[in-house]
């Protein structure tokens, strides 16, 4: 395992990862980071905590560990760091995901559905 250093930017940082850890002890709303390593194709080990379990599917697109349940993030991180099959079958489930939920085509669609349902409720 190798922890790199600082990249200047987010692609740049999501290049050299294999996975994608976040273990943030605040609620999450949406969780953009996880999102945007999914978008990358890169398997995301996480807190069942806050929005995450909306983005990620366990076992299938990352892990999702209890919440501060330090001993299940290294569990799941070693799996996945002795398995590239398994992180190469998890970040393109993951990158399928985030493409299927939250791609242009259909937040366009969501976005339509919900100013049409606003201006129903108008007029």
């Amino acid at each position: 395992m190798v922890l790199a250093g600082y990249a200047p930017s987010a692609q740049e940082a999501l290049a050299q990862a294999d996975v994608v850890v976040n273990l943030s002890h605040f609620e999450e709303s949406f969780g953009r980071t996880v999102l945007e390593a999914m978008a990358a194709g890169r398997p995301v080990v996480c807190y069942r905590w806050g929005a995450l379990p909306e983005l990620v599917e366990h076992g299938q697109t990352g892990y999702l560990a209890p919440f501060r349940d330090i001993a299940a993030v290294a569990d799941y991180l070693l799996r996945l760091a002795a398995d590239e099959s398994a992180r190469r079958r998890m970040g393109e489930a993951a990158r399928e995901r985030a493409a299927s939920f939250y791609g242009p085509s259909n937040m366009t669609t969501a976005l339509a559905d919900v100013f049409a349902a606003f201006m129903s409720d108008r007029f």
